[in-house]
């Protein structure tokens, strides 16, 4: 008796586990298909039963590995995120959960960043958010080192730029020096440089020379006023407020300002000693009455 009442248990038990175990798989199945269907819209492609039943049986082996990140993937990736999942494995979910705005261009153009990105780093993926189809343009004039730094420190309308400027430099040269001049002087810099007379003649070393020297000029001229108290306007007006709302004041203003408060000055003066004046008076009667 007390050994059918054990068995029971046991088959109830077993019953429960397979019960949960089936309504997990039911849920998880779900949500692989749900990710395919709008997989196939973001990749515009239709889902024949045969291709359907692939896409989905590839999705859900990843997403037994890498859970909800291989669903979002997929949902903003495509089909052809499940393509090169297939062919270059793992690395393909880790770079896409890491820049996940890139997901798209990972997928489509898997062959040309993935192995970029494996060399490089995750920065060939922040370029490509930044301004789609732009890593190889930069590796060809800048170097690895030029994707690593302009992915966190140029924009995409300063990426455009110095691609183009890079692509009519007269030499190896010149590229370099357009490179660590943007370094030093950010977009400032390549403002100072002709766009329009650039791309019809040519970059030179001396067309760079001469902007940086601009540009240069300009940024010390702006820091002047911080001069003696710190470096630029910011750290002038954080330091000595009163100092530096006086030196960016035009002089004909700051003449006014200054009459003004020496009028308030000798009024309020005045007036308090009349005032001293008056109690003084009255405490003397006082004492007189007294």
């Amino acid at each position: 008796m007390k050994k059918s009442i054990f068995y029971m248990i046991i088959f109830f038990t077993s019953l429960f586990f397979v019960s949960e175990s089936h309504s997990s798989t039911t849920i998880v199945r779900h949500a692989v298909e749900e990710a395919v269907e709008i997989a196939a819209k973001v990749s515009g492609k239709g889902l024949s039963p045969v291709t359907r039943k692939i896409a989905i049986e590839e999705l859900e082996k990843w997403t037994v590995k890498y859970g909800d990140d291989a669903l979002r993937a997929t949902k903003h990736g495509g089909l052809e995120l499940l393509d090169a999942a297939s062919k270059y494995g793992d690395d393909v979910w880790h770079f896409s959960s890491k820049v996940p705005q890139a997901t798209r261009a990972l997928a489509v153009r898997a062959d040309e960043l993935m192995p970029l990105t494996r060399r490089i780093g995750t920065e060939v993926l922040e370029l490509e958010s930044k301004k789609p189809g732009i890593t190889e343009k930069i590796v060809e004039h800048f170097g690895d080192d030029g994707v690593k730094y302009l992915a966190r420190n140029a924009s995409p309308d300063d990426l455009t730029k110095l691609t183009g400027y890079a692509a009519k430099a007269d030499s190896e040269a010149t590229k370099a020096l357009l490179y660590e001049k943007y370094k030093e002087g950010g977009t400032h810099f390549l403002e100072q440089l002709d766009y329009k007379k650039i791309m019809a003649g040519g970059l030179s070393i001396g067309i760079i020379t001469a902007a940086y020297q601009l540009s240069k000029g300009e940024r010390e001229k702006s820091n002047e006023v911080g001069k003696g108290i710190g470096k630029g306007y910011e750290e002038a007006a954080k330091k000595e407020p009163a100092k530096f709302i006086k030196s960016v004041k035009p002089s004909s203003l700051s003449d006014i300002f200054d009459a003004i408060y020496w009028i308030v000055f000798l009024f309020g003066g005045g007036l308090a000693i009349s005032i001293l004046i008056k109690i003084n008076s009255v405490i003397n009667k006082k004492r007189g009455v007294k």
